[in-house]
């Protein structure tokens, strides 16, 4: 009985370790968000720097360097919604940051999906498909081919 309450709990535990936060207030969780995709990469990336959109305040950017080829850098892409702001009351509200989109080579972009997204994908499949799709807490995610580069992106 034992045993299988500690196997029990050992499942639950990385359960919710593997579990991670597409919506969130924390900054910290998207940063960890960010760093899955990273690591989970077919290469190495690097983690460059974060911050907000200069062309539109309303993303907020994780930028990782390639460390064999700068060309091709990983930027992970989070909306900012600004949750209980009212202007005509001067309430700023607080930041809550959704997962947008991240895009990059398929093979470093697959291992992320794969974990995280749609444990049943295979990559044979979405490569000759050009996309698969799923969908967690409401919410649907793609994986495509958008002009030979390759995105996971929340629709």
């Amino acid at each position: 009985m034992k045993t299988r309450l500690t196997v029990l709990f050992l499942a639950l535990v990385c359960i919710a370790n593997a579990q991670l936060l597409f919506v969130t207030n924390n900054l910290n969780d998207v940063r960890h968000v960010s760093d899955s995709i990273a690591l989970n990469a077919k290469r190495s990336f690097k983690y460059e720097k974060e911050t907000i959109s200069k062309n539109n305040i309303n993303y907020y950017l994780v930028k990782y360097t390639n460390s064999m080829d700068a060309e091709y850098p990983m930027v992970v892409i989070f909306d900012i919604k600004m949750v209980g702001s009212n202007a005509d009351l001067e309430i700023v509200g607080k930041p809550e940051y959704s997962f947008y989109k991240v895009s990059g080579k398929f093979l470093d972009l697959f291992p992320f999906w794969v974990k995280f997204m749609n444990p049943n994908a295979k990559a044979i499949e979405i490569s000759q498909k050009k996309e698969d799709k799923c969908t967690i807490n409401g919410e649907t995610y793609y994986i495509k081919e958008d002009s030979s580069e390759w995105q996971i992106i929340r629709f």
